[in-house]
């Protein structure tokens, strides 16, 4: 199968090395220093070295700044690229999104879509009637900056968001979800194939409560240090809870940060206008 990958930043590269098991890739990006990197076979994501190192191991992927060229006869096209946050509105700006659609659908509607960038939700839905297409899907990632392959090669599941209705897009669904798991080290993956605003929320909700939580771990930080007494022991208990669990509970003295917490608690905060993640939000940003 051949495949493009537009965007080479963790996600668009993530994808890319795992698949290039089996497929020929085609990494696009608007960054020529990016595009020379990977064609000279230099990772151009310099802080991760367990990535980097897969990246050198890797034989079937080549770069180009040229969409059109990449995506002309590709059956599968991934899009990764940036959503940035609009700070007037607070929303997810999803213009290089759109555009990119845009682009693959008047040089290739047969391919299949699949948007892995942050949206706001409806924007799939949008993007599929604007276009008549069955082809575009959303499947949101939940990658660690720094622990990108290994989260991309044992992920704790796969969400696939569509329009249910569409019997089309149902068996694109399936082929995506059946062509990840074929290139992943880990086999035995829950798969949720849902709609496709669900599966939108999914990614927004999931990395507000990750913000939510590490927020209660710095308030927990804070609290220990005034007291005097031991953070760690306190953690180590707590989190034998199986309620609780033991992931994402190191405090940070400089809050939550990162490219995507920050940007996707204020799209859930515009979309909700919740007190809970205002709260976080506000929490957050005393540090």
């Amino acid at each position: 199968m051949k495949i493009s990958v537009i965007g080479a930043g963790y996600v668009g590269l993530a994808n890319a090395i795992v698949l290039s098991k089996r497929h020929k890739i085609s990494v696009v990006d608007v960054d020529e220093a990016k595009v020379n990197d990977i064609n000279a076979h230099i990772c151009p994501i310099k802080d991760d070295n367990s990535f980097a190192k897969a990246f050198r191991k890797t034989r079937n992927i080549i770069a180009t700044t040229d969409l059109k060229e990449s995506v002309s006869e590709a059956n599968l096209v991934i899009i990764s690229v940036p959503t940035p946050l609009n700070e007037k509105t607070n929303n997810l700006d999803t213009s290089i999104v759109e555009e990119t659609v845009r682009e693959v659908v008047k040089v290739n509607r047969e391919a299949i879509i699949v948007i892995k960038s942050t949206i706001s939700v409806g924007t799939t839905r949008k993007l599929s009637e604007l276009y008549n297409s069955s082809q575009i899907i959303y499947s949101p990632e939940f990658l660690r900056e720094k622990h990108a392959l290994e989260d991309i090669n044992n992920p704790y599941r796969i969400v696939i968001g569509i329009d249910k209705l569409d019997k089309k897009c149902i068996l694109n669904a399936r082929e995506y979800g059946n062509l990840m798991i074929s290139s992943l080290k880990k086999t035995h993956i829950k798969i949720r194939i849902i709609g496709e605003e669900e599966a939108e929320a999914v990614k927004l909700f999931s990395n507000a409560y990750l913000s939510m939580r590490l927020t209660y771990f710095n308030e927990l930080d804070r609290f220990a240090a005034d007291k005097g007494i031991k953070m760690e022991e306190i953690v180590d208990a707590i989190c034998l809870d199986p309620r609780i669990g033991d992931k994402y509970n190191v405090p940070n003295k400089d809050g939550f940060s990162g490219k995507c917490l920050p940007k996707d608690l204020d799209e859930v905060i515009a979309e909700t206008n919740s007190d809970l993640f205002k709260s976080v939000k506000k929490v957050n940003n005393k540090k």
